[in-house]
């Protein structure tokens, strides 16, 4: 029988793709396109993209994979590069996650390569 696949084996999954996108630079051409303004990143993933949005920028990434995000935060420290990420549920944003969007106040917004598990995208709206 098929079997939805959940944020753990999502993590896994992405984590595979993402470093095929890293080792053809893909992320790193992506981020040159971008101005050097805060940006408000929608899924930071295993962290790829977001370390090198955080080279000039000021970063907030969004995602609501905890597995993802913890391996965003070690992509990062390794790096030696820092982003604000905020773990939330982008089908149903909560006056804290806008308040935290505002706050941060966003010049530009990246969403690259985003998707998600199987048991997210049943239950979205």
């Amino acid at each position: 029988m098929d079997q939805i696949s959940n944020a753990v084996q999502y993590s896994g999954i992405w984590e595979r793709e993402s470093q095929s996108f890293e080792s053809h630079g893909v992320y790193k051409q992506l981020a040159q396109e971008i101005p050097l303004v805060p940006v408000l990143e929608i899924g930071c993933g295993i962290g790829n993209g977001t370390k090198y949005l955080a080279d000039g920028r000021a970063v907030l990434a969004l995602d609501n994979n905890e597995y993802l995000i913890g391996k965003a935060s070690v992509q990062l420290k390794e790096a030696g590069q820092s982003a604000q990420i905020h773990h939330c549920d982008l089908f149903e944003l909560n006056d804290e996650d806008y308040q935290v969007i505002a706050d941060f106040q966003p010049k530009a917004v990246v969403a690259w390569f985003i998707g998600s598990h199987g048991e997210d995208i049943l239950r979205a709206p």
